[in-house]
């Protein structure tokens, strides 16, 4: 469960035990760091490149399909493009280097839709 999620929890519990709770004052900067140190936290533990220790991996076009949320048309101009090139073709499977794939930038996908 998440450092937000328990938060909630707890104060829910801690409200359902007492038939009154205390309210604290707290600035909105202090809030906001709380706020903003749970979330880092949260997005650190979810970063998709802490979970891949090796960037040489290949992809399977299902793989960089679910990986970047786009479609299958959109690979296949992409490749057409030279926007994000095939690595390896065995017979009708196409991978794909993950560090190509993480590599992807703004610049490269504006040529797509020009």
């Amino acid at each position: 469960m998440t450092e937000i999620g328990e938060l909630v929890k707890f104060l829910k519990t801690k409200v359902m035990r007492e038939s009154t709770f205390k309210l604290i004052e707290i600035s909105i900067e202090e809030l906001s760091e709380i706020i903003r140190t749970a979330v880092a936290k949260e997005l650190h533990k979810q970063n998709p490149v802490n979970q891949v220790a090796d960037i040489n991996v290949l992809m399977t076009r299902q793989d960089v399909k679910d990986f970047l949320r786009v479609s299958y048309t959109t690979l296949f101009h992409w490749n057409n493009n030279n926007i994000l090139k095939v690595h390896v073709k065995r017979g009708r499977k196409v991978f794909y280097l993950k560090s190509d794939v993480i590599g992807l930038d703004d610049s490269n996908l504006d040529k797509d839709v020009a």
